[in-house]
Protein backbone atom coordinates (compact mmCIF):
# COMPACT_ATOMS: atom_id res chain seq x y z
CA UNK A 1 0.00 0.00 0.00
CA UNK A 2 3.00 2.19 0.43
CA UNK A 3 3.99 4.58 3.01
CA UNK A 4 1.52 5.21 5.91
CA UNK A 5 0.27 8.59 5.86
CA UNK A 6 1.75 9.02 2.22
CA UNK A 7 -1.89 10.32 0.87
CA UNK A 8 -3.15 12.15 4.22
CA UNK A 9 -1.87 15.70 3.21
CA UNK A 10 -3.58 19.10 2.74
CA UNK A 11 -4.49 18.44 -1.42
CA UNK A 12 -7.66 19.86 -1.89
CA UNK A 13 -9.40 16.25 -2.57
CA UNK A 14 -8.10 14.55 0.28
CA UNK A 15 -8.94 17.70 2.31
CA UNK A 16 -12.71 17.76 1.07
CA UNK A 17 -13.54 13.56 1.85
CA UNK A 18 -11.94 14.23 5.51
CA UNK A 19 -14.04 17.31 6.51
CA UNK A 20 -17.44 15.72 4.78
CA UNK A 21 -16.70 12.76 6.89
CA UNK A 22 -16.02 14.87 10.15
CA UNK A 23 -19.66 16.62 8.83
CA UNK A 24 -20.75 13.16 9.12
CA UNK A 25 -19.57 11.93 12.66
CA UNK A 26 -18.95 15.17 14.57
CA UNK A 27 -22.55 16.11 14.83
CA UNK A 28 -23.10 12.44 16.45
CA UNK A 29 -19.63 12.73 18.80
CA UNK A 30 -20.50 16.65 20.21
CA UNK A 31 -23.51 16.35 21.97
CA UNK A 32 -21.66 13.38 24.53
CA UNK A 33 -18.80 15.39 25.11
CA UNK A 34 -18.32 15.74 28.84
CA UNK A 35 -20.19 18.68 30.04
CA UNK A 36 -22.73 18.50 26.56
CA UNK A 37 -26.47 18.51 26.31
CA UNK A 38 -26.59 14.83 26.65
CA UNK A 39 -24.08 15.32 29.55
CA UNK A 40 -22.50 12.08 27.93
CA UNK A 41 -18.87 10.49 28.63
CA UNK A 42 -16.57 11.40 26.11
CA UNK A 43 -13.74 12.99 27.42
CA UNK A 44 -11.35 12.99 24.56
CA UNK A 45 -11.52 13.23 20.51
CA UNK A 46 -8.68 11.82 18.61
CA UNK A 47 -7.48 13.71 15.15
CA UNK A 48 -4.92 11.19 13.67
CA UNK A 49 -3.31 8.29 14.26
CA UNK A 50 0.51 7.45 13.20
CA UNK A 51 0.80 10.27 10.99
CA UNK A 52 4.70 10.81 9.59
CA UNK A 53 3.87 13.97 6.75
CA UNK A 54 6.79 16.38 6.51
CA UNK A 55 6.45 19.76 5.01
CA UNK A 56 4.38 22.51 4.76
CA UNK A 57 1.47 20.28 3.63
CA UNK A 58 1.71 18.12 6.96
CA UNK A 59 1.96 21.52 9.07
CA UNK A 60 -1.33 22.68 7.03
CA UNK A 61 -3.15 19.31 7.34
CA UNK A 62 -2.76 18.36 10.96
CA UNK A 63 -3.69 22.52 11.61
CA UNK A 64 -6.30 22.24 9.40
CA UNK A 65 -7.58 18.81 11.66
CA UNK A 66 -7.39 21.02 14.99
CA UNK A 67 -9.15 24.04 13.40
CA UNK A 68 -11.75 22.02 12.22
CA UNK A 69 -12.43 20.31 15.17
CA UNK A 70 -12.93 23.07 17.57
CA UNK A 71 -14.63 25.07 14.69
CA UNK A 72 -17.31 22.28 14.69
CA UNK A 73 -17.90 22.35 18.77
CA UNK A 74 -15.62 19.41 20.01
CA UNK A 75 -14.80 21.04 23.12
CA UNK A 76 -12.99 18.66 24.98
CA UNK A 77 -9.18 17.77 24.32
CA UNK A 78 -8.26 16.91 21.08
CA UNK A 79 -5.34 14.00 20.78
CA UNK A 80 -3.42 12.22 18.25
CA UNK A 81 -1.16 9.46 18.34
CA UNK A 82 2.19 8.82 16.33
CA UNK A 83 3.80 5.71 15.16
CA UNK A 84 7.56 6.58 17.23
CA UNK A 85 8.64 9.28 19.82
CA UNK A 86 10.68 11.38 16.96
CA UNK A 87 10.92 15.00 17.58
CA UNK A 88 9.48 17.29 14.85
CA UNK A 89 6.77 15.06 13.43
CA UNK A 90 3.69 17.33 12.83
CA UNK A 91 0.94 16.83 15.36
CA UNK A 92 2.88 16.74 18.27
CA UNK A 93 2.43 20.54 18.88
CA UNK A 94 -0.67 20.69 17.29
CA UNK A 95 -2.90 18.90 19.70
CA UNK A 96 -3.90 19.05 23.37
CA UNK A 97 -2.89 15.20 24.41
CA UNK A 98 -0.32 13.62 22.37
CA UNK A 99 1.16 10.46 22.46
CA UNK A 100 2.92 7.53 20.42
CA UNK A 101 3.85 3.92 20.25
CA UNK A 102 6.20 1.99 22.48
CA UNK A 103 6.22 -1.39 21.61
CA UNK A 104 8.76 -3.96 23.95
Amino acid sequence: MGRPGYLRTDDPNYTRLWKQWFRAVIPQIRPYQIGGRQHGSVVLVMAENEYPGSGAGAARYADDLYTTLRADGITVPISANDFADQPGLPLEPRVDVYGFDQYP
